[in-house]
């Protein structure tokens, strides 16, 4: 322990000695006190050089007082106004290893939310993620309310960004509610997940929806911070050019496209450009389409990330080549469409069926095949196209042979599951309750099988299938407590309460569909809500997990017995 705590401040020293070299503090600020220039810097948070200056003072303040918590604070903050990305991680880094050991509520999960930040600004969703969840763990730990609500908010504008949006609508929802018992109605924060939420209904092609959230936020908007406007105008023009008001939506788009171009974060800019290009294509205007795909394409070659929204724009180049039968150029952009396909599945990007679908590897393959049979290019093209084909060929028996070996696993399962069904309709059992020692269960043996008995009547009597089931709904229909009836669900039963009713309900599900034509022939939201189940997404989970198969497949394969 001595050791740990010598090497803790050796650590520390080492720390502010090397900070104190590389910071420079003019003399009018060298008196003044925390509060003083935490006040200053957030008056002018948006002029870089006022800042940094600001900082750079409260930073040394407390490096010679050895102040680890101000230290992260500085660091974290300073971390925002740097250019390189190695001194803004680094930054980042150090207030991580000042504060991941002192309990404290803002810090490290303040620093964790910025790296979060700077990798999704990357596009990296991957390290993004990582460092939200480590600011939840974080935020968790201290108890903090408002720490854990923006933790799970982030996490959120990652699902989003993957196609997850139901889920992310779910979080945005009560972040809304959070932000408005705080009263402030024009915080970045309130803006911001106004910005999200209003982003993630336009995904699911609820326009009104989103329209509504976009003018709460431009009415609270007091300025353009961050671009917030610019923003929040973007994504009214996505939905104007959803309901096709085309010239509305150019007019918006052209508007902002330069004010997106200047925030770090370039994906509104390059969504801005994909809008205005298929605006262009849907008036038939290809040469002008063209022109701002190709300022698409001329980004990402200088990106390792890719934003899986615009793939359709290299679809529509490759269309468009197709159209005016330029064969080096349908090749250019199949291999920019690989390319841009290989980038997203790198990292970690999911693309909906609809995109995978719309122009697929088979349909590549094939278009590739028939340029190599018409084209007469020399041999160096000639290679090039034979390498691309067998690197599609390979991926493609890859994928049959992986979609062959999951139809018969779920096959396999699927019949078990019927022999499993059949046998127990064949047999007559009577349910056996093992007991534990009344010792290691801590009850008496007579309220276990009273317990144990109620628990029959209600399997019987089919009462799981109600919604909303929970240990203190089912302590309250026994009249006895929460403790006894998980105590006894898990000793007679070896499972936890919610286990238990999910497997019952999974049980039933199972057999009725098996016998039950009418009931097969509901949809799956239909089916969780007749089961007692809160949404499909956990009613399929849960059918996953009991069963091995999702609800939709089992369905399809009692319909085609």
């Amino acid at each position: 322990m001595k050791i740990f705590i010598v090497q803790f401040f050796l650590f520390h020293l080492c720390l502010s000695q090397e900070s104190l070299k590389n910071i420079i503090v003019v003399d009018s600020l060298k008196n003044k006190n925390y509060v003083e220039l935490k006040e200053k810097f957030i008056k002018c948070f948006t002029d870089t050089t006022k800042s940094t200056l600001y900082l750079n003072a409260y930073l040394k303040k407390a490096v010679s007082n050895k102040d680890s918590i101000k230290m992260a604070r500085g660091y974290t903050l300073l971390s925002y106004y740097q250019n390189s990305e190695n001194i803004k991680l680094s930054y980042l880094d150090k207030a991580i290893l000042l504060s991941n050991k002192l309990n404290n509520e803002n810090y490290p999960v303040v620093s964790y939310i910025y790296k979060g930040k700077f990798y999704e600004g990357k596009w990296d969703y991957d390290n993004a993620l990582q460092a939200y969840l480590k600011a939840l763990q974080y935020a968790k730990k201290n108890n903090s309310k408002r720490y854990t609500n923006y933790s799970k908010y982030h996490i959120a504008i990652i699902k989003n960004k993957v196609g997850k949006y139901q889920e992310a609508l779910k979080i945005f929802r009560k972040s809304i509610a959070f932000e408005e018992q705080k009263k402030v109605l024009d915080s970045m924060n309130y803006l911001e997940v106004l910005y999200s939420t209003s982003e993630a209904y336009s995904n699911v092609k609820l326009i009104d929806s989103s329209d509504y959230y976009i003018n709460k936020a431009l009415t609270a908007a007091t300025n353009n911070v961050y671009g917030i406007k610019s923003r929040l105008l973007l994504i009214k023009a996505i939905n104007l050019f959803k309901k096709r008001q085309f010239d509305k939506a150019s007019h918006t788009l052209n508007k902002i496209k330069f004010e997106l171009h200047d925030l770090d974060d370039k994906t509104e800019w390059i969504r801005a450009h994909f809008y205005l290009g298929k605006i262009k294509e849907f008036t038939q205007q290809q040469d002008s389409a063209k022109y701002y795909y190709k300022k698409i394409d001329t980004f990402f070659q200088s990106s390792t990330y890719a934003l899986h929204e615009v793939r359709d724009s290299y679809v529509s180049l490759l269309r468009i080549a197709k159209e005016k039968k330029n064969k080096d150029e349908q090749l250019f952009y199949i291999k920019r469409l690989l390319d841009f396909d290989s980038t997203i599945h790198i990292n970690n990007h999911k693309l909906s069926e609809k995109l995978i679908t719309e122009y697929d590897t088979q349909q590549l393959l094939l278009e590739k095949q028939e340029i190599i049979q018409t084209a007469h290019q020399g041999k160096k093209l000639y290679r090039s196209l034979f390498t691309i084909f067998a690197v599609l060929f390979v991926i493609m028996s890859v994928v049959i042979l992986f979609q062959y070996l999951k139809r018969k696993k779920y096959q396999k399962r699927f019949e078990e599951l019927i022999k499993k069904i059949s046998k127990k309709a064949d047999q007559t059992t009577t349910s056996e309750i093992i007991f534990s020692p009344i010792e290691e269960i801590g009850m008496a043996q007579n309220l276990i099988i009273e317990i144990s008995e109620k628990l029959r009547q209600f399997e019987a009597a089919k009462d799981f299938l109600k919604p909303n089931i929970t240990t203190t709904v089912l302590a309250k229909k026994f009249k006895t407590n929460n403790k006894y009836i998980s105590k006894v669900i898990h000793t007679t039963k070896g499972k936890k309460v919610t286990h238990y009713i999910n497997d019952l309900r999974i049980d039933y599900t199972v057999e009725r569909l098996k016998k039950d034509k009418i009931f097969r022939a509901y949809t799956i939201k239909a089916i969780a809500t007749e089961i007692g189940f809160s949404s499909p997404e956990s009613f399929s989970k849960h059918f996953y997990k009991k069963t091995g198969l999702y609800p939709s497949y089992f369905i399809k394969k009692l319909n085609t017995r």
